[in-house]
């Protein structure tokens, strides 16, 4: 942060902040904006921008900002605090209710999400055969859990130690290159839905009470390198296909409606996007 973002902090000029952050957040979402409708001429790309623009700073950067504002002004309490502070106790009762509620909605979508991506489906004779979609997922679960328990072994291994940087980030490489490639040719995960549904909660459970250090900070840290390692092959991918020619039958519409046929989408098994069940 430079110093005269720091002088307008320090300061209290809170509006001059709200000013500079508000400019921030209109500068990508309009390169944003821009981009999408230069990429065609087709309504969804008009209509994506318009969400990333009107959306993301008006009503998502806009909450986070308040949000943050709101605490800071009042010794970083958290916006609970806040409410009982300026309204009565009733008032952040009902606030951690709403909370609380909105929190099980998210987990139970994203556990269900999990479990359809993991779960393997058997037949109409009731005989699991590990071929195609429930090999791909078997694949995904296999590599997912020995993610989770090389990031616990990196947690407690390098804790209190001090290793250089390109060391780390090599050993961070070696790892997941292990991890994919052992949960790619070795799946041994033959679970339904219903039983990984169990299995996604009861990490959850740890998850949120384990220490930082021990899974989550580890976790956070290798998937950085997983994440750019993906973003990276599917740029030589796609740009691969374009010029070998192999990209002719490449469609990707931008938007696709918000329904999904049932049956055939792990996101939504009812034919909408919301809720996920």
């Amino acid at each position: 942060m430079s110093e005269e973002i720091k002088s307008i902090f320090k300061s209290r000029n809170y509006w001059m902040a709200f000013a500079i952050s508000f400019l921030t957040l209109l500068g990508y979402s309009l390169s944003s904006w821009l981009n999408a409708i230069s990429v065609g001429e087709s309504m969804e790309y008009r209509e994506s921008a318009l969400s990333l623009s009107v959306g993301g700073i008006f009503f998502g950067a806009m909450h986070d900002f308040g949000a943050l504002f709101a605490s800071l002004r009042h010794k970083g309490q958290t916006l609970a605090s806040v409410i009982q502070e300026n309204i009565d106790d009733t008032a952040k009762k009902l606030f951690c209710i709403f909370a609380y509620l909105t929190l099980i909605l998210v987990v139970a979508a994203f556990a269900s999400i999990v479990a359809g991506t993991f779960a393997v489906v058997p037949n109409a004779d009731g005989v699991v055969k590990m071929t195609g979609t429930n090999l791909a997922n078997s694949r995904t679960a296999m590599i997912s859990v020995l993610f989770i328990v090389a990031a616990v072994i990196w947690g407690i291994a390098l804790r209190g130690r001090s290793i250089p940087g390109p060391v780390n980030i090599a050993l961070a490489i070696v790892v997941i290159v292990a991890v994919v490639a052992i949960g790619y040719n070795f799946p041994i995960f033959e679970l339904n839905n219903f039983t990984w549904i169990w299995i996604v909660g009861a990490y959850i459970l740890v998850a949120s009470i384990a220490p930082v250090w021990i899974l989550l900070q580890p976790r956070d840290y290798l998937s950085s390198y997983l994440l750019y390692g993906m973003i990276a092959l599917a740029l030589v991918g796609i740009v691969g296909a374009g010029v070998t020619g192999a990209a002719t039958n490449l469609d990707i519409p931008a938007f696709t409606g918000f329904t999904a046929v049932k049956g055939d989408s792990k996101v939504a098994t009812t034919g909408f996007l919301f809720p996920a069940q």
